[in-house]
């Protein structure tokens, strides 16, 4: 995804992140940038029982940096206008928030501004990542050869390091561990309970042994299909490329294709594509080695398979673990 993917404008943006939007009611849900959200489409909205998933990327000088329309203007006061008219209508919304080089830095910055100037009923925070050849080579088609080791390349929170194997706009590794730490940390301390952040949800979750909430996180994966306008259908919405198509709902029943043996050993893909090195983690259970669509770094050993986002991962999830008895308290478990 070049970076020009963040600033298209039109009411529903396909996107390659993973929505977790949550029903809480709902009969639909969309996702959108908000940019034609006018009083025609909330009044529609309301009157199907919509869910509303608005991309915002923080306040206005980091939204701006990258979400912009296509002729190239800042559409962050464009969003904050729909999401009023979202309130206005009473319209339940939640917020997606792609972390990238430049919103990472100020990590709470922009969880105070979605909490507390957006105050949707859930914010996502998702990892802005993508291999410099993402165009041309699906996941997990890399060729071996090509990827680099987790210790041949120096990723910065700055982003000078990244440049052979990411976008420049990618968040790298400790910067993604440092946002999430640092957000964790005053959510944990102060709005547990009152503000939902589904990563720190599902990792509660996880932690206190009760499963994963979203398929980044969980054992096998399989269930988030992506569905074209002209009816293709593929393996996941971070993988709509043809090496991942299942075929056409026109012309398979979309339950034939859903439960295909295709599609089974896609959902597999997360454990027979797990490292070594994955498996003796301490973390293990909790990242079950990330979205296959990351891993596109070797281990130390060399060997295929590790998420670029390992290093910042682990750096999230010793924070978690060493809160544990402080997340005891706090759901009042003893």
């Amino acid at each position: 995804m070049e970076q020009k993917t963040f600033s298209r404008s039109g009411l529903a943006v396909f996107s390659r992140y993973p929505l977790t939007l949550g029903r809480g009611g709902s009969q639909n849900d969309i996702q959108t940038n908000g940019l034609l959200l006018d009083d025609k489409w909330c009044q529609f909205l309301a009157a199907n029982n919509f869910l509303v998933g608005i991309s915002i990327d923080g306040p206005k000088h980091l939204h701006d940096r990258y979400r912009r329309t296509n002729n190239d203007k800042p559409t962050h006061d464009l969003v904050m206008a729909a999401i009023k008219r979202l309130k206005a209508y009473d319209i339940p919304f939640n917020a997606l928030c792609v972390v990238n080089d430049a919103n990472a830095k100020e990590p709470l910055a922009v969880y105070r501004f979605l909490r507390d100037e957006v105050a949707p009923r859930m914010i996502q925070f998702l990892a802005g990542v993508e291999p410099l050849d993402f165009k041309q080579v699906a996941p997990l088609h890399w060729q071996p050869d090509s990827l680099k080791k987790i210790d041949e390349w120096g990723a910065s929170v700055d982003g000078n390091e990244t440049g052979d194997v990411v976008t420049a706009w990618s968040v790298t590794p400790e910067g993604w561990g440092e946002f999430l730490t640092t957000v964790w940390q005053e959510w944990i301390e102060a709005d547990i309970g009152r503000v939902f952040v589904d990563h720190f949800e599902n990792t509660l979750s996880q932690i206190l042994n009760k499963g994963a909430q979203k398929c980044t996180t969980a054992a096998i994966c399989g269930k988030a299909l992506a569905l074209e306008h002209n009816g293709d259908l593929y393996c996941c919405d971070h993988f709509v490329y043809p090496e991942y198509k299942l075929g056409n709902i026109h012309h398979t029943h979309q339950g034939d294709l859903a439960f295909s043996k295709k599609q089974t050993q896609f959902g597999y893909l997360k454990q027979s594509t797990l490292p070594e090195y994955c498996k003796q983690c301490d973390f293990l259970t909790l990242c079950w080695g990330d979205c296959p669509k990351h891993r596109f770094i070797k281990t130390p050993d060399g060997d295929v398979g590790l998420s670029y986002l390992c290093a910042g991962l682990k750096m999230y999830y010793a924070q978690v673990r060493s809160d544990l008895s402080l997340i005891k308290t706090k759901l009042g478990w003893h």
